[in-house]
């Protein structure tokens, strides 16, 4: 990707190959875009939404086009098309699941805010050790009084910076207690002929209080309009692909508009979707829950 296609475009946190599952027909590449807290909404190319100039480096740009979307591509057909998919599949979608879940830009923000509570306590932990070593080495105290203004000038320059950390965690591949929860959940996907999943600008959604390593954790993630995945614990649940209920497609829709950063996306304009963006903190319901089961899901490293 040249230099000026990148300023002029910018770098797609939500891919084409993705959104394209959300155009209005399969052969166009239009959408329709929906704002939080607007009222409004745009008919647009794909390739104008979920872009942001420069919000990787070159680098990263070709990781995420190269090893995560175009092996995801053939998969997302083949889902689209109701097909089986095999086990090396499944764990190329879990890669693209994850990948969406971390790629988005509040996931820079939410890296932002661990590395503010993270890094204030290291720097105290360093500066309280710093001190108590001058008290044991009396003569080293010179030294020491060097390294403690070493510590205070790189805590005021902040050279660690939440981009930085965040496109190291981007470039290391997806996190593998994530990715190892989420592949061995059950999964269903959810078809529907009739009301149709919306998408966002921030995709994947779980429950924050509960992760995706309790019993009870479920994951959604919306694959085109006429497809959701839906993941979870609970062994109740049949694989495969299923008919989707009306209480289901509402229920995900509200969980992708929940997750809204700003945007959502969907085929056509609908009334209820400018309702649904603007109803702030909508209630939300689990699909499936055993109330009586508290136990966390052993994961490896756990």
């Amino acid at each position: 990707m040249s230099n000026n296609h990148r300023d002029t475009m910018g770098d797609h946190y939500i891919p084409q190959c993705y959104l394209r599952g959300f155009a209005e027909r399969p052969e166009c590449r239009t959408t329709y875009m929906f704002q939080k807290g607007s009222a409004d909404h745009i008919r647009t190319n794909l390739r104008n939404v979920a872009q942001q100039t420069k919000l990787y480096s070159r680098e990263l740009e070709a990781f995420f086009a190269n090893s995560i979307e175009a092996p995801t591509k053939p998969v997302l057909d083949k889902i689209i098309a109701q097909q089986s998919i095999t086990e090396a599949e499944r764990s190329i979608f879990v890669t693209f699941v994850v990948a969406m879940w971390r790629r988005v830009p509040s996931h820079k923000d939410v890296v932002g805010k661990w590395l503010e509570e993270t890094a204030e306590s290291y720097y105290v932990q360093l500066e309280s050790e710093i001190k108590h070593l001058r008290e044991l080495h009396p003569g080293k105290r010179d030294i020491l009084n060097n390294r403690m203004l070493e510590l205070h000038a790189l805590r005021k320059e902040n050279r660690i910076t939440p981009e930085r950390i965040w496109f190291q965690l981007l470039q290391s591949g997806p996190s593998p207690k994530v990715s190892w929860a989420i592949s061995n959940m059950s999964w269903q996907f959810l078809i529907t002929d009739g009301d149709e999943f919306l998408t966002s600008d921030n995709p994947v959604f779980f429950f924050k209080s509960l992760g995706v390593g309790h019993m009870n954790s479920e994951v959604t993630f919306p694959v085109s309009s006429k497809i959701a995945l839906f993941a979870t614990w609970q062994s109740n649940v049949h694989h495969g692909y299923r008919p989707a209920t009306g209480q289901q497609i509402q229920e995900i829709n509200r969980r992708t508009s929940s997750a809204a950063i700003k945007y959502l996306f969907f085929p056509r304009t609908r009334d209820w979707i400018p309702k649904l963006a603007n109803t702030s903190q909508p209630k939300l319901h689990q699909l499936t829950k055993d109330p009586s089961d508290a136990r966390l899901v052993h994961m490896p490293g756990s």
